[in-house]
């Protein structure tokens, strides 16, 4: 095996098996036939040397090719050419370590397995769809991403954490909830738009995020997890929209945000309100939450309404 550079896989195989090609040195280049639906648990990893992955198309231009198991193509960190293109499923940690692959088009993919990218350091562009399924940790320390479009309505559980260029983030459609720790760590994260509803922020969702200076909740929001924000040392602004709920807020969900001073409510939310900074329910008998930042001295009375 450490003398083969190339593989090229005949017509008629369908499925790659179990570690087929695990462990070969010097292997730089494969091609798979169209035929071929599946690449099995660790068939490619560990392959230092790999370089490019063909998927031959039949004479309609098509590869059959859907699945790419768990581990596959882990720690092939000269990896910088596979077409995604038909892919449907992407196995966990199927492409960790792949550290010279540079873009990925998940547009086909309805999901992508626990760290499928994780520390894919060269990688820099995304294509996602709305059935693309963000999983957990897909795209741990991916640190060359600058930008984000994300058309799905969920983030899995540190998702995006220590992608530390990250600047811009764009939701174009109703968001359910971002997991726990999606965008931790996110040290260059500057902006994230939502275009509409967001219904769950987890906890440390935006944790240690320094670079973030404002943020506007949306519409829809009902849940802040605990220190979902906590740390975030130059966020100075949260604007709070007309169509925020707010039914569960924790006590640290913005602690360690001293620049955070007040709380600003959009007029007309039914929900909510602010006075002196200070978030209240509509009825103003609940107090919600103090900023961090704001500076009380003495005795501080509620105010009666």
């Amino acid at each position: 095996n450490e003398y083969v550079t190339k593989v090229i896989l005949p017509d008629g195989i369908i499925e790659i098996g179990e570690a087929a090609f695990y462990g070969m040195p010097n292997l730089k280049e494969v091609e798979i036939n169209p035929d071929c639906t599946l690449v099995g648990t660790w068939a490619f990893g560990w392959n230092p040397s790999l370089e490019k992955v063909t998927l031959r198309k039949d004479a309609e231009g098509k590869s059959k090719m859907v699945t790419v198991g768990e581990l596959s193509f882990y720690n092939c960190p000269k990896l910088s050419e596979f077409d995604f293109a038909n892919l449907h499923y992407i196995g966990p940690r199927a492409f960790f370590g792949a550290s010279s692959l540079r873009e990925v088009d998940l547009t086909n993919v309805g999901f992508t397995g626990t760290q499928a990218f994780a520390r894919c350091s060269s990688l820099s562009s995304i294509i996602m769809s709305e059935n693309t399924q963000i999983g957990e940790a897909a795209f741990v320390s991916c640190t060359a991403l600058t930008n984000l479009v994300i058309p799905t309505d969920y983030v899995g559980y540190s998702a995006f954490n220590g992608c530390t260029s990250l600047e811009y983030v764009t939701f174009t459609n109703d968001v359910d909830m971002l997991d726990a720790g999606s965008f931790y760590g996110c040290t260059s994260l500057k902006n994230v738009f939502f275009r509409g509803t967001l219904r769950s922020i987890g906890d440390a969702a935006f944790a240690d995020c320094t670079a973030l200076t404002e943020f506007t909740l949306p519409d829809g929001i009902e849940e802040i997890g605990a220190t979902a924000f906590a740390n975030c040392s130059a966020l100075a602004t949260v604007k709070i929209s007309a169509g925020a709920k707010l039914f569960t807020l924790d006590q640290g969900s913005f602690g360690g945000c001293p620049k955070i001073t007040a709380f600003q409510v959009e007029d007309g939310n039914s929900y909510l309100m602010s006075q002196d900074g200070i978030l209240f329910d509509k009825s103003g008998k609940k107090l919600l939450l103090v900023p961090y930042g704001k500076k009380l001295s003495g005795t501080y009375t509620v105010p009666s309404y």
